[in-house]
């Protein structure tokens, strides 16, 4: 939903909650990266985009690490997607380099990059997996 100041308005799309806990169950990290543009053009308020992740958090039993932009998109900042400073601070706090990454998003822009498409094959399958460097586990979101 865009432009969400209300926790109770959160819904989770049908098997994210799921595949968030094989996936922390096989080892791996997860985060949230997410441009929120409704704080710059005063839609939101970084309180009511904490209160939106807290919410988020208990529905999918925590993650490892919270990030967001609050930029609108002529800001030119470096952190709004498909930008690399969100991802690079999630990879940095969750220890990992960031190839290790995999960014998973619901619209195309947030995931594009600019340059040639991104390997896929083989030599994608032989890095190493995002795996954990601790057991910390977020339930409350981290700005």
């Amino acid at each position: 939903m865009p432009y969400n100041a209300d926790p109770g308005k959160v819904r989770l799309v049908d098997g994210a909650a799921d595949a968030l806990r094989r996936l922390r169950g096989a080892g791996l990290a997860t985060g949230l990266v997410t441009n929120q543009s409704g704080v710059a053009r005063g839609l939101l308020t970084e309180g009511d985009v904490r209160a939106v992740n807290a919410r988020l958090l208990d529905e999918v039993g925590g993650l490892d690490t919270v990030q967001h932009c609050p930029h609108g998109p002529d800001d030119g900042c470096a952190c709004r997607k498909p930008g690399p400073l969100m991802v690079l601070r999630a990879a940095a706090e969750l220890g990992v380099a960031p190839y290790e990454c995999a960014v998973v998003g619901d619209i195309g822009a947030d995931v594009a990059r600019p340059g040639p498409p991104a390997p896929v094959g083989p030599s994608c399958r032989r890095r190493r997996p995002c795996r954990r460097r601790s057991s910390r586990r977020t339930s409350s979101p981290m700005t």
